[in-house]
């Protein structure tokens, strides 16, 4: 299901550019830039609805390591917030293309690629850069 990463980039409303490698889904979106500082939780945000429409920019420098669970099955609480994917897109670091846990039923890439609806763009960057535009600008579309 993997495809090779594909050169991306973020363009934020005041011309800002931010070169990376996109992968997941091949879609141009567009939506306000929003941040997750946590070290864990990407399926439970990736699902949130509070971020329907955004771009999610996580901070945390490697996303993926403990993979997808499966949607059901566990014996704990259900890993996602809703039955869907809300964010439009989504800007990492770093993606793990092959996690290592004992619950992953699929790498986050190959996640993205197949769960509806299949319009988040997954852009790998330098999100320091951008961390810090936000903090020092504000809010910002792309």
């Amino acid at each position: 299901m993997r495809e090779p990463a594909m050169d991306g980039r973020l363009v934020l409303e005041d011309g800002s550019v931010f070169a990376g490698k996109a992968f997941g889904c091949s879609v141009s979106v567009a939506g306000e830039v929003v941040f997750n500082t946590g070290m864990v939780g990407y399926p439970e945000c990736l699902t949130d609805p509070s971020y329907s429409g955004q771009i999610l920019v996580l901070t945390y420098p490697l996303v993926g390591n403990y993979g997808v669970p499966p949607e059901s099955g566990l014996p704990f609480n259900p890993p996602f917030e809703s039955e869907r994917i809300h964010v439009s897109g989504l800007v990492v670091m770093e993606a793990c293309a092959e996690p290592s846990h004992w619950s992953s039923a699929a790498p986050i890439g190959d996640w993205l690629q197949t769960q509806p609806p299949q319009r988040s763009r997954c852009f790998s960057s330098a999100r320091r850069p951008l961390s810090l535009r936000r903090s020092r600008h504000g809010a910002a579309s792309w």
